[in-house]
């Protein structure tokens, strides 16, 4: 949804302080190099800022940032040919508070789980289960942003959740 603002610098604020970390989690994800992911949402912001200032503003301003932002990635990542994995717990800013050692591995050992089990699915799959479990994005969104249909996504997902539950009951088996 489109901020209210109809001033291109405002919307720019508000629309930066609302899908900033989204994006870059999501540049992240997708090419494993925190200085490309930078790089794309600094390019995709620049280019939401003269779309809005030229009057083309988007009507869906997440799905065509996500969009946008996709499609920059895998430019960048052509043209560097490198890839440099960052810490994701950067972009989340640190640990707001510490739960008990116990509590803490079992956390830890089930989201290595879960992540080793993500990294099995497809590239596509994983794309799409991360655009709506990490980035929050409707199946309508997902749609606009990988080119499928949202009939489409919402199969996949559904294919892919399973999976993913299935490998954490074969690996706490």
């Amino acid at each position: 949804m489109p901020p209210a603002s109809d001033n291109p610098g405002s919307r720019l604020r508000d629309t930066m302080a609302r899908e900033e970390r989204r994006l870059l989690r999501y540049a992240w994800q997708l090419a494993g190099d925190a200085e490309l992911a930078r790089d794309a949402v600094q390019d995709v912001f620049l280019k939401y800022h003269t779309e809005c200032v030229a009057g083309r503003a988007p009507t869906n301003d997440t799905a065509w940032l996500f969009t946008v932002c996709r499609r920059r990635v895998f430019r960048l990542i052509g043209q560097r040919q490198r890839t440099t994995p960052m810490d994701p717990n950067s972009l989340d800013g640190g640990i707001e508070s510490s739960p008990s050692p116990d509590r803490a591995a079992v956390a830890r050992e089930d989201g290595d789980t879960l992540a080793a089990q993500l990294e099995k699915l497809p590239p596509r799959d994983r794309e799409i289960v991360r655009l709506k479990f990490q980035n929050g994005l409707s199946y309508k969104e997902i749609a606009d942003v990988t080119g499928l249909t949202s009939g489409n996504v919402g199969f996949i997902l559904h294919h892919a959740v399973k999976t993913l539950r299935d490998g954490m009951i074969r690996a706490r088996a």
